[in-house]
């Protein structure tokens, strides 16, 4: 059996109770940030990860719906929680789909001073899309791999199950495969029209690009790099700039 740290318990307790009003009291100067927060989503939780600092007994953890400046008064930021945790990750749960939350941390050592404090991150839940069946249609008798199904000897295979099997009806994509054509603005297009910027997934929820040849910003080899300079939104890496088009995630996004 687990064994339950009470004094652990207790400690998290009178933290999140007390630790508002006592950084009321703290100096609002932390020096540099010299934690490296970063963090993903799945689903409405996000996953909180940072290197652990030395001579941290343990981490307060702060989210907000808006930036947070001032790590010492995040109870005064929209949606501003407080939390703790004897570990270097940190998980919540239950957020809201496309709201923008941000999170900072902040280590405490052992004679009480909450000395280093992590840069701002800004992570949006979104929900994600289901996942497409093979596109296996047909079945395989060990003599051919394209056999009519069922077969007797082989039965339960995967062309007999799933979306290929259920909506093979190719009126907007083969073997289960869903697509609509989107131009331009986000407006969805006929599945005849000739003229569109994009594909949609409808399963998945996925979009991509049309390219092209033609020397614009969707040229098949136009060439794009992850680059934004906002401490809000970079997670602690700016990324790197490149001269084709001035092609950057800050720019376009």
């Amino acid at each position: 059996m687990k064994r339950i740290n009470i004094l652990n318990i207790l400690k998290i307790a009178i933290y999140k109770i007390f630790l508002p009003f006592l950084l009321l009291f703290s100096t609002n100067s932390f020096g540099e940030s010299k934690i490296i927060l970063t963090g993903s989503f799945v689903g409405r939780q996000i996953i909180l990860k940072w290197q652990p600092v030395a001579g941290a007994i343990h981490y307060g953890v702060c989210y907000a719906t808006e930036p947070i400046d001032d790590i010492s008064k995040c109870l005064d930021y929209s949606g501003g929680t407080w939390d703790y945790t004897f570990s270097t990750n940190y998980k919540t749960s239950n957020l809201n789909y496309g709201t923008n939350y941000f999170f900072r941390v902040l280590s405490e050592e052992s004679n009480g001073a909450y000395k280093q404090v992590s840069n701002l991150i800004e992570i949006t839940p979104i929900p994600i899309g289901s996942l497409n069946d093979t596109g296996i249609v047909n079945c395989f008798d060990m003599e051919n791999v394209n056999s009519p199904c069922p077969v007797n000897d082989y039965p339960n295979q995967d062309a007999e199950f799933g979306r290929d099997k259920l909506y093979n009806d190719e009126s907007d994509g083969k073997a289960g495969f869903s697509y609509t054509k989107i131009d331009q603005y986000g407006v969805p297009l006929s599945i005849d029209a000739k003229n569109y910027s994009c594909t949609k997934d409808n399963v998945s929820g996925l979009m991509w690009e049309r390219k092209g040849s033609i020397p614009d910003l969707n040229q098949d080899s136009s060439n794009y790099s992850w680059f934004n300079p906002s401490k809000f939104k970079n997670g602690g890496n700016p990324g790197l700039k490149i001269s084709h088009f001035g092609c950057k995630e800050l720019s376009f996004l």
